[in-house]
């Protein structure tokens, strides 16, 4: 789809927060909550996968796997934030958030919102774009793309496949 690669290429040159959460959001469908409140010690590996380990509604915990892509992302925000003297790190053991502001704060949902919604504009892409759509999105493209709608729903966190396949208009 040429509006998630005019999307993606926006936030990259955005910046490398903007690029690692945008390519986030989309590559693994997570709600803006479970990224922002992501730790840089909730990275790790699991069966040899680079996952994301993030708090669920109602609490649940959730591995993510990341794709090369995030990967790739989150590495260029780590190596920007390192420059910048903040202490993210994709190896990091200390409780820090893994999205934060210039003075090193957790990054706050509006805000992320309204960068989200900044490149969007910048994209050339006309209508309301949030955290959500990104969300909305990749669940619309697994489904198109013929993943089963029951890892679709596994992997996003539903707890009904009916709430999964209302994605699919």
């Amino acid at each position: 789809d040429s509006e998630v690669r005019d999307l993606l290429k926006a936030a990259s040159d955005h910046s490398p927060r903007g690029g690692a959460l945008v390519t986030l959001l989309y590559y693994t469908g997570a709600r803006i909550s479970e990224a922002l409140g992501a730790n840089s010690e909730d990275l790790s590996y699991d069966q040899g996968l680079r996952v994301l380990t993030v708090q669920r509604k109602g609490g649940h915990e959730a591995k993510l796997v990341l794709p090369p892509q995030v990967l790739t992302a989150l590495t260029a925000y780590q190596g920007h934030t390192v420059a910048l003297g903040q202490q993210v790190a994709l190896t990091d053991q200390k409780q820090t958030p893994l999205f934060t502001t210039r003075s090193g704060t957790r990054w706050g949902a509006s805000a992320a919102a309204q960068t989200i919604s900044r490149i969007a504009r910048n994209a050339g892409i006309h209508g309301k774009v949030s955290p959500h759509t990104l969300r909305h999105t990749h669940i619309t493209h697994a489904l198109d793309a013929g993943a089963p709608l029951h890892d679709v729903q596994d992997s996003v966190g539903h707890r009904s496949p009916t709430t999964t396949q209302r994605y699919k208009v």
